[in-house]
């Protein structure tokens, strides 16, 4: 019938543009949890001494090569040289777009001067509207890389995380990109660190080819302290990141140990978000995810829980051990949005599925702000507060890829305030639809 034929279009319509997430997810499945590390001893990664750990970040202007030098760290740690580039770049936005979205970690081992070494690194995204991502890991981390193009200088970003470093009383370590290419000005670079930042011994590496990355990490082992933790005392830790993995029906917490040691089986609790879980696995990324027996205070790693409902889980949560009574860990607070765009779904009938994919999705880019709207064209939908418009585009090509969603989206706004006649009274809107009318508005 012809009915029948209509709804058959529909679900096939449905179905194409599902179809990325299923790849997704599919090809996520195999990045995460096929890994040449498989060899390795759950115990090997257990057991390090505080003393002997490294946590560090690797800070820079977009563009100026952390991703590069982050695959060359990796490699050396493992030995070999791999053919897949950006290996801390995950999201398949992020490999397209050739941009850092969210910062990802890798536990590395090294042998320096005959010991063994744990370099737990952060790669941090460049561009403006991620530098909440670049203050939650240098919340975690002891050092930072401060990575500068031979061929560019310093520039605004670089400018901005060398402050956020220097906020956060980390060790900064000075690094000059890029040393291979012709138009590299070595020379200028280090006049401008020395400068505006008064780094007066920089190391010249080359992500491209690896030339003295090696020095590098000597650097790091010898001028990042080691983390300030307590392994004696009761498991406290705090929640760095979240993702859905849907193949195994659980949610991947990334999440740094601040004091004691957490294992598989143990309940722990969220404070923030007043809930219970068993941990039903561990590990570490390398940067694909190896299972560890436990985690222990200055390691950062992920544990996987069962949750109903992905919402309950909270970035910046203190995490504990079921009955422990301990105090929530201070973290770097909320960024505010800067700008707000209408989010609508393309069919009426998606309404259920685009709200389930962006509760998910905003669990792990909390500076996304959301609330219900309705517009008298698109319907009923939500309003997305974003911290620029780069930020606002990643997030729609995300939930495209990651969910199947395709949105309406209307043009970008920002905040506005006005002054009414009656008390002086202050509104605030970011819609024009909301704007009172014009013989209330004082100023």
């Amino acid at each position: 019938t012809k009915g029948g034929l209509m709804n058959q279009c529909r679900q096939s319509k449905r179905f194409l543009r599902r179809l990325p997430r299923y790849v997704h997810q599919t090809l996520s499945s195999f990045s995460s949890f096929s890994s040449s590390s498989d060899s390795l001893h759950p115990d090997s990664f257990s057991s390090f001494d505080p003393a002997h750990i490294r946590n560090f970040s690797i800070i820079a202007h977009v563009d100026h090569g952390k991703s590069t030098l982050a695959d060359r760290l990796i490699e050396g740690s493992a030995g070999g040289v791999t053919s897949l580039p950006q290996q801390l770049d995950n999201l398949q936005v992020e490999r397209e777009r050739g941009i850092t979205v969210k910062a990802q970690s890798a536990a590395l081992r090294y042998t320096h001067h005959g010991e063994q070494y744990m370099l737990n690194l952060i790669d941090t995204p460049g561009h403006a509207d991620f530098l909440h991502e670049v203050g939650r890991s240098l919340f975690l981390s002891d050092g930072a890389i401060l990575l500068v193009d031979a061929t560019q200088g310093i520039q605004a970003q670089t400018v901005s995380n060398f402050y956020a470093a220097f906020e956060r009383d980390v060790s900064i370590i000075g690094a000059i990109n890029k040393i291979d290419l012709p138009k590299a000005d070595i020379v200028s670079c280090r006049e401008e660190m020395w400068r505006m930042f008064d780094l007066d011994h920089v190391t010249c590496v080359s992500s491209k080819t690896g030339e003295n990355v090696d020095q590098l990490i000597s650097q790091i082992v010898e001028h990042v302290p080691p983390p300030s933790v307590d392994r004696a005392g009761e498991f406290v830790g705090v929640l760095h990141d979240c993702v859905y993995l849907p193949e195994r029906g659980s949610v991947l917490v990334t999440v740094f140990i601040r004091q004691g040691s957490v294992a598989a089986r143990d309940t722990v609790y969220m404070l923030q978000a007043d809930r219970s879980y068993t941990v039903r696995d561990m590990g570490v990324f390398l940067p694909s995810l190896h299972p560890t027996t436990s985690l222990s205070a200055g390691q950062m790693g992920y544990i996987l829980l069962k949750v109903k409902d992905v919402r309950d889980i909270m970035i910046g949560d203190t995490i504990c051990l079921k009955g422990s009574a301990v105090k929530p860990l201070q973290f770097i607070p909320q960024p505010r949005p800067s700008i707000f765009s209408g989010v609508f779904p393309d069919e009426e009938s998606d309404f259920g599925s685009l709200k389930e994919a962006l509760e998910k999705l905003a669990r792990s880019d909390t500076s996304i702000t959301i609330r219900s709207a309705s517009n008298p064209t698109l319907g009923k939908g939500w309003t997305l507060g974003f911290l620029g418009t780069l930020h606002r585009e990643v997030f729609a090509q995300r939930l495209h890829q990651e969910f199947g969603e395709s949105v309406v989206m209307t043009r970008p706004s920002t905040t506005y305030r006005a002054i009414l006649h009656k008390n002086n009274a202050v509104v605030e809107f970011n819609d024009a639809l909301n704007m009172p009318e014009p013989w209330l508005v004082a100023l």
